[in-house]
């Protein structure tokens, strides 16, 4: 009787992880389009460095701050809007619009306090 009370509560903890999982997927509006937030997008995650190429030309943040590229924006276009973190930065990432032959298209700022898209900051911030 005991084992069988134990694999109850692993299945309902197994189905209230999947259930969770499920909802927190996550959408950003940028100019009236629905983008999906996530870390699983193989034809993405092969613009990263394009990217990064782009922002190190003319950082806005000090040089010295790594930079990485590990979640990305998707819909059913082939453009992907990869989400570029700062170190030290907590408050705000940096969006590029990469298209399938990695021309950016577009660059924004994501503010992490209701994932709100603003304008591409104009000053560096030198931090």
């Amino acid at each position: 009787m005991h084992r069988s009370l134990i694999l109850i509560h692993i299945v309902a903890a197994i189905m209230l992880a999947s259930a969770a999982a499920q909802q927190s997927t996550r959408y950003v509006d940028i100019d009236g389009e629905s983008w999906e937030l996530t870390r699983q997008a193989d034809q993405c995650a092969e613009r990263v460095d394009k990217a990064i190429s782009h922002y190190n030309r003319a950082p806005i943040y000090h040089q010295a701050r790594e930079v990485s590229g590990d979640r990305f924006l998707v819909n059913s276009t082939t453009n992907c809007w990869i989400e570029l973190t700062i170190a030290g930065v907590d408050d705000v990432s940096l969006l590029f619009k990469v298209s399938q032959d990695e021309v950016i298209l577009d660059r924004r700022s994501l503010s992490w306090w209701g994932l709100k898209v603003h304008p591409y900051p104009r000053e560096p911030n030198g931090l």
